[in-house]
């Protein structure tokens, strides 16, 4: 009778954890479910990306580096079967980010270390409608914002809506220390992206025009009519056919990068 006792118990211990168990699978696969439903800020779908890294020995000049990504993607442009080309200093979902803090003229200034913090981007002009990012007031950089243009930035709805919750942030300016102080007026708002996975909640980010915020290092992102992954070999086409030594790196879609971001979780 002992024995029975304890073999009924054991059962309904059993079946407690099972059920325990199966709820818990349950949350976990509606939360991955939830998780695969939220919105990147851009669309994965036909768009090719390739690291390119100039080296600055070879490059010198702020005018090089921004001619020489100039042509790359104007060659692109020419490909059978581009739509889009633009290039960005640290790709969403690749990992890499670099911020700065900022103030905002007119109002007082916040203790050292207490500033808004923004992640600074450098772009060149096609880069939005590569990626598929909406512009959801103002308007995006173009190629007339050059180096000797006026200081400009596009901001992302995050930004805008936390330092400027009830009003227009286009036309607004912001000043920041990047090796000399430098003071930018907003022209334009861009969507939400989410930079650092699909688990993860937008930054507030601050995109300069590349030849006014000049960088090295670009990820061309390619936006195709079809399947982008035959592109790969002409991209590293064009870049030989412009230097023969310069190699190319990270050859991927985006929806490898996207899939990638959410492997942990899955």
């Amino acid at each position: 009778r002992a024995t029975n006792r304890l073999r009924n118990a054991l059962v309904v211990a059993e079946l407690s954890l099972a059920i325990v168990l199966l709820a818990g699978a349950g949350l976990m696969i509606r939360s991955f479910s939830a998780l695969r439903q939220v919105r990147l800020g851009f669309q994965p779908s036909h768009a090719l990306t390739a690291e390119i890294s100039i080296p600055p020995r070879k490059y010198r000049s702020d005018t090089a580096q921004v001619a020489f990504f100039d042509e790359v993607e104007r060659r692109i442009a020419a490909l059978p079967g581009v739509r889009a080309v633009g290039a960005i200093s640290f790709l969403p979902l690749s990992g890499d980010r670099s911020s700065s803090g900022f103030i905002v003229p007119g109002r007082p200034a916040p203790a050292r270390g207490d500033e808004p913090v923004g992640d600074m981007r450098a772009v060149t002009p096609g880069y939005f409608e590569a990626m598929g990012i909406p512009i959801v007031a103002g308007r995006p950089l173009t190629a007339a914002d050059g180096a000797s243009s006026p200081g400009v930035a596009v901001v992302s709805e995050t930004l805008a809506r936390t330092i400027w919750p009830n009003e227009n942030a286009v036309g607004k300016f912001i000043d920041y220390e990047w090796y000399k102080m430098e003071h930018v007026q907003i022209v334009g708002v861009a969507g939400d992206v989410r930079h650092e996975g699909v688990d993860k909640q937008p930054f507030m980010e601050i995109y300069r025009p590349l030849p006014q915020f000049a960088y090295s290092t670009m990820t061309v992102v390619v936006r195709t009519a079809g399947d982008p992954s035959p592109l790969a070999r002409s991209i590293r086409d064009v870049v030989r056919s412009i230097d023969p030594d310069q190699p190319v790196f990270t050859v991927r879609t985006m929806d490898e990068w996207v899939a990638s971001s959410a492997s942990q979780p899955r």
